[in-house]
């Protein structure tokens, strides 16, 4: 095939292929026409889209139909857009009946690297002579008067020959080259045929009564075809006179489309000047008018006034051919014709129509049903179309959201039944700035998308088509149009925050539960479908894995711990967990978690210097120090940190007589002031859990132990009594341990403590005034021991404590030495094994 001549310019091809196209470009899209003719032979390549229009073809080129199409007829190759005849052929007169032209329009759409044009192709198929004229009788009788008019026309009967143009029924002749008669063919208003048999001079018929012809019909084909029929003609004696109407043989009338029935369109009043029956004039329809025709106008049969009988409608038909005949009722009644020719004035009475076919994806076939153009078929896409006035849903598009700006969405055209300017349609889009509207050909457009989608922000578009023509005053169709975002992976999981913090505490039992940590992903379905998991790293400087520390479910993001932390090993530990979604290609994002392990308490305090020699530490002391001398220096650390790690050190136990504030203690049923001094033997120490000295569940506060403990230590002798025991009872001084060190005749259920060797009569220095800072130490509950006082320092790990000379010399009997109790650790307070009461200070 030759290259076709572009611009709207026509150009032949090769005459075997049967075929001439034209190229039109409106918009941004191409109008391609060819030709065929009807009975081509399956497979007669009728035209190639790719060359015709000089696309360069690549792998990824695809041609494909907008609406469906049957593939029987015309088949589009994908490939290249090659238009070839289909299996079933073409047949002119199936397609388009008598229609004088007949072309299957559709729209063709070419995908190559992401980008579209569209194509609409318009193939006329062209008629050849493969049918003869044929004659609805074989036998036609004929009546004609005598007294019939040179000039009187006869209707006949019109062949029939079912092709058109050049091809179809062109002449109809007699055999008989003398006859009275002749046969005229001629072509009326409305496109179609008929025949007359003419008289050529007047008639006797008592010299001839009947004639026998035979006419021939001839069309116009190469070769040509023809048919014959018997016409028999009887000529009858009647009137001297034939009615005669006033409008001549033909007569016009416009009528508005919008009459209301019942308007006059003509008065016919045809006149017969004989007198009577042969004179009286009755109308009728002729038996050329067609039933149509019939139903839309009456004629009164006396008076020959024609009016409107039913609404007539332009865009169905715009012509009217009515043949009047007028008869007088004479013997051998003469008649006359009148051809009535009825114009329809077209007004603004229909709205656009709007059809809508949404772009289908490839390989999908497209949802519209596909209609040949000049064909009456009358078909329009029931379910993407709406006519005048017609409340319908509307047509839905699906649309990735990762297509790209101009991307085409659907086709949208444009239609109004009306002519001139009421046929005249503008077309907008309403509803969003993301879509808008491009002209494609004349009544079409396509809808693409302006801008890029995100269904996560916009997940459905209701967009809204306006259709108006230029009547006056104009129409409108308004066509509801959604157009749905359908979901691409484009979101990775998100966490709902980048870094979580957890606290842990040391020595928790594997499977413990730590933390929960939640991404989201807005996709749908498996796009948006998040699973955890854990990023695999090393661990501290032993290089562990993460994975022994902890696990993470897949489907909750619950992190668990798979082992018993510890503080003084691992204080902080970094876990990144991955969220991934379920699309292809997938997508992941990951966050930090932050364990951070708490330090328990467990862990005893450790003497580190002096070095204590069997767990005991001896501090010598000279006989006669001064006030505030250094006589020890003691060091102790603890592995834990915090408070569990700070070190208390108990004040020195004194036992000078220096006075003491009075204090407020509870007896039987009332409070009582006593010294300073004697309030101390009322110091019960508790379990370690924090109590106060009277809210102990080991102290007796009713005073029967303490009782009972002072007359056993009477007994015992106590060295140190004063004036004050005989008032309140015993102090502390009185059972004050001897520096002999002889064995103690009282029995005590604590076990015995660690002592420190002091002077028995030293005192250690002490402030009453700032007791409140001072918390009673943990000290074995045994009668003998004095009231001991410590301060919580905060300070961690390593302390140091001095121990200094009392503030005034003190009494030294005859040992210079006293024991004080080692401090004790606070039962139950550490998760490590108990140490031997010689590890605390």
């Amino acid at each position: 095939m030759s290259p076709a001549r572009r611009g709207g310019s026509p150009c032949l091809f090769p005459l075997q292929l049967f075929s001439l196209c034209w190229v039109l470009s409106v918009a941004q899209s191409k109008t391609v026409r060819y030709s065929t003719f009807e009975e081509d032979a399956p497979g007669t390549v009728i035209g190639t889209l790719a060359e015709d229009l000089h696309m360069k073809v690549s792998g990824d080129t695809s041609f494909r139909l907008m609406k469906q199409f049957n593939s029987s007829l015309i088949r589009v190759r994908e490939g290249d857009g090659q238009l070839t005849v289909g299996d079933a052929g073409l047949d002119r007169e199936r397609l388009c009946g008598q229609a004088p032209q007949c072309v299957l329009a559709f729209d063709v759409v070419s995908f190559s690297q992401e980008q579209f044009r569209l194509v609409h192709v318009e193939v006329e198929v062209r008629d050849i002579n493969d049918h003869a004229p044929r004659f609805p009788r074989a036998q036609i009788p004929v009546e004609v008067s005598e007294g019939a008019a040179v000039g009187t026309r006869i209707p006949l009967e019109v062949p029939v020959d079912e092709d058109v143009g050049a091809n179809g029924l062109q002449s109809v002749r007699l055999a008989e080259p003398h006859s009275p008669f002749r046969v005229e063919l001629q072509t009326r208003a409305d496109g179609a045929q008929c025949a007359d048999l003419v008289l050529l001079q007047e008639l006797d018929r008592e010299s001839q009564a009947a004639y026998s012809l035979e006419p021939g019909a001839q069309d116009g084909g190469r070769p040509p075809r023809s048919a014959t029929a018997a016409l028999s003609v009887r000529v009858l004696d009647a009137n001297d006179h034939s009615p005669a109407f006033p409008q001549g043989a033909v007569a016009e009338v416009e009528l508005a489309e919008d009459a209301p029935v019942g308007s006059l369109l003509l008065d016919l009043d045809a006149a017969d000047p004989d007198e009577g029956p042969n004179g009286d004039v009755v109308f009728a329809f002729g038996a050329r008018t067609p039933p149509e025709a019939r139903r839309l106008f009456r004629l009164d049969p006396r008076s020959g006034r024609l009016t409107l009988a039913g609404p007539v409608d332009y865009e169905r038909q715009d012509t009217y051919e009515l043949d009047v005949r007028a008869q007088d009722r004479g013997p051998g009644p003469l008649a006359a014709t009148c051809k009535v020719i009825v114009r329809i004035r077209d007004v603004n009475d229909n709205a656009p129509d709007i059809a809508i076919t949404p772009l289908a994806a490839p390989g999908a076939p497209a949802a519209s049903s596909f209609a040949p153009a000049g064909a009456a078929l009358g078909g329009a896409d029931a379910t993407s179309s709406t006519g005048p006035g017609t409340p319908e849903a509307g047509a839905i598009s699906l649309v990735p959201e990762g297509a790209a700006r101009e991307s085409l969405v659907a086709l949208v055209s444009t239609s109004d039944r009306d002519s001139g300017a009421n046929g005249q349609v503008r077309c907008a889009l309403y509803g969003h700035e993301h879509f808008r509207l491009q002209p494609a050909y004349a009544g079409s457009y396509l809808v693409v998308t302006a801008a890029s989608l995100d269904r996560e922000r916009i997940a459905e578009y209701n967009l809204t088509l306006v259709a108006e023509d230029r009547g006056a005053p104009p129409l409108r169709t308004v066509r509801p149009y959604t157009v749905r975002v359908s979901d691409e992976n484009d979101n990775a999981p998100l966490f709902t925050r980048p870094v979580y913090e957890v606290s842990v505490r040391e020595n928790t039992p594997p499977g413990a539960y730590l933390a929960t940590v939640a991404a989201r992903d807005p996709d749908l379905g498996r796009n948006g479908q998040v699973t955890y998991r854990l990023l695999e790293a090393e661990v501290g400087r032993a290089g562990g894995a993460v994975s022994t520390y902890v696990s993470v479910d897949p489907a909750t993001g619950a992190i668990y711990a798979l082992r018993s932390f510890d503080y003084e090993t691992l204080r902080q530990l970094d876990v990144r967990i991955q969220a991934s979604d379920g699309g292809s290609p997938q997508l992941s994002s990951s966050a930090l978690v932050q364990v951070r392990v708490l330090d328990q308490n467990d862990h005893a305090p450790v003497l580190v210097h002096p070095a204590p020699a069997n767990g005991s530490l001896e501090v010598a002391v000279p006989g006669r120090t001064a006030r505030d001398t250094a006589v020890a220096r003691v060091q102790a650390r603890d592995a834990d940190e915090g408070a569990n790690g700070e070190l208390p050190y108990g004040a020195s136990p004194g036992f000078g007589k220096e006075p003491a504030p009075p204090v407020a203690v509870w007896k039987g049923h009332s409070f009582n002031t006593i010294s300073g001094r004697e309030a101390e033997k009322f110091s019960g120490k508790d379990s370690g859990k924090g109590d106060s000295d009277f809210n102990d569940s080991d102290s007796d506060i009713s005073g029967d132990a303490l009782k009972k403990d002072l007359i056993n230590h009477m007994q015992s002798g106590l060295w140190a009594c004063t004036a004050e025991c005989k008032i309140l009872g015993h102090s502390d001084r009185c059972w004050s341990p001897s520096c002999g060190g002889g064995p103690s005749t009282h029995a005590s259920t604590h076990p015995p403590a660690q002592m420190s060797t002091f002077c028995k009569s030293t005192s250690l220095p002490r402030d009453p005034l700032r007791r409140d800072n001072y918390y009673q130490a943990q000290l074995p509950k045994t009668v003998g021991l004095q009231s001991v006082y410590e301060k919580v320092l905060h300070r961690d790990y390593d302390r140091t404590v001095t121990l200094l000379s009392p503030p005034r010399p003190g009494r030294l009997p005859d040992l210079q030495e006293i024991g004080v109790p080692l401090y004790q650790s606070p039962p139950g307070r550490y998760l490590s094994p108990k140490k031997e009461a010689n590890e605390n200070v």
